[in-house]
């Protein structure tokens, strides 16, 4: 209803999950269809934390524009979806080692595009927290499209480093200036005030 509804804009469909789990892998064939039925494939893209759907949302779709969501988190939880990858062994990745090394792990894992690749991705989402200066640069050189979250956000529940309104826009400016392609906020009105600024040179 909202995509037909709507028909000029442009959606960022997140396919909502905490950590990947193989059993709802369908849910990613069940979205693709709904795009297909639409005919809004060329304004939608679609991101999730959760490989098993993106996989089959690229199988149900060839061609989407859709990639994994990485945030500072999520190192545990991708011990137990590994796990699950290889007891179900159709994908195509050839090592997948996890760890609870937090940080480590996860720029390893975001750096190497192991899951991109196998899932077929276009683009990322980055916590802005697990990225640095040449986050960006790397994964347009790959073609891929990049995003950013989450700013001026209303529920901090699962946010590991505050940031203060200064600190907040600063941040907001470099990652402009480093050419990323979207940014996600829960304050549209807030976010356009300061793009149109950064915009005008100001």
């Amino acid at each position: 209803e909202v995509l037909t509804s709507f028909p000029d804009l442009k959606f960022n469909v997140e396919m909502k999950a905490y950590s990947p789990k193989f059993s709802r892998r369908h849910w990613g064939t069940e979205i693709a269809k709904v795009i297909r039925k639409c005919g809004a494939a060329d304004r939608i893209i679609v991101t999730s934390f959760d490989f098993f759907m993106l996989k089959e949302l690229e199988k149900e779709y060839p061609g989407l524009q859709s990639g994994w969501a990485y945030d500072d988190g999520m190192s545990a939880s991708l011990k137990e979806a590994s796990e699950q990858w290889f007891q179900n062994p159709d994908e195509d990745i050839e090592s997948f080692e996890p760890t609870v090394d937090g940080s480590g792990f996860i720029r390893w894992l975001m750096e190497s595009d192991l899951v991109g690749r196998s899932v077929g991705a276009t683009l990322v989402d980055l916590e802005w927290t697990v990225m640095d200066k040449d986050t960006v640069e790397k994964f347009h050189k790959r073609g891929q499209a990049v995003g950013v979250y989450c700013f001026h956000p209303y529920d901090t529940t699962f946010v590991q480093t505050p940031l203060s309104d200064e600190e907040e826009e600063r941040l907001i400016r470099r990652v402009v200036k480093e050419g990323i392609d979207w940014v996600e906020t829960d304050d549209p009105e807030r976010m356009m005030a300061l793009l149109d600024k950064i915009e005008a040179g100001q």
